[in-house]
C-alpha cells in the first residue's frame, strides 16, 4: 500500500518521491522501455545523440489525451463533479509557494480542491476532498511515477 506523509512540505515532495513506496525514479526505468522500442519508436536518436522532435510531439500528444482522459474520470469519478477551476488547479508534488493538493489516505488516492463561492460571506474558502475509485487512483499513480517524470525529460 503507497504511503503518504501528509505534513510533508518539502519542495518537490509527495508520496511519489517517498523512497518506501518504490515510485521514485521511474524517469530511468522509462527511459530504458523507450531505448528498448524499436528503432522507428524510439524517441532518442542514438547516431545524432538528439531527440526525435516528431516522435516527442507525437509521444506528448498521446500524452496530453492521456492527461485529459484521467482528469475527466477523476473529475467523474471523485464525488459530485466539481467546477472547473476547482479541478485544473492540481499539483501532485510540494511547490515553492504552494503546497500539493493530491494525497494518499488510507490507501486510496484523494485530491483536495477549494471552493471559493462561500467565501466572501464566510472569510475562507471551503476545502473539499475527493476521493478517486480504487481504479482510478492505480491510473492516477502510474501516470504520476512513470509518464510525468519521463515527460518532463522531453
Amino acid at each position: 500500500m503507497i504511503q503518504d506523509d501528509l505534513s510533508l512540505a518539502t519542495r518537490g515532495a509527495s508520496w511519489v518521491t517517498n523512497e518506501a513506496n518504490g515510485m521514485k525514479d521511474k524517469r530511468q526505468w522509462m527511459m530504458d522501455q523507450m531505448l528498448k522500442a524499436p528503432k522507428d519508436q524510439q524517441l532518442w536518436d542514438r547516431k545524432k545523440n538528439t531527440w526525435r522532435m516528431t516522435r516527442v510531439r507525437e509521444y506528448r500528444q498521446v500524452q496530453r489525451r492521456l492527461k485529459e482522459l484521467s482528469l475527466a474520470l477523476g473529475h467523474e469519478g471523485g464525488g459530485p463533479p466539481g467546477r472547473g477551476e476547482e479541478i485544473t488547479p492540481i499539483r501532485f508534488r510540494n511547490g515553492l509557494l504552494q503546497e500539493r493538493n493530491i494525497y494518499v489516505i488510507g490507501g486510496r488516492i484523494a485530491y483536495v480542491t477549494r471552493y471559493h463561492k462561500s467565501q466572501a460571506l464566510f472569510g475562507e474558502a471551503k476545502v473539499i476532498p475527493r476521493f478517486l475509485p480504487w481504479r482510478i487512483g492505480q491510473i492516477w499513480a502510474i501516470y504520476l511515477a512513470y509518464v510525468q517524470p519521463f515527460s518532463e525529460t522531453l
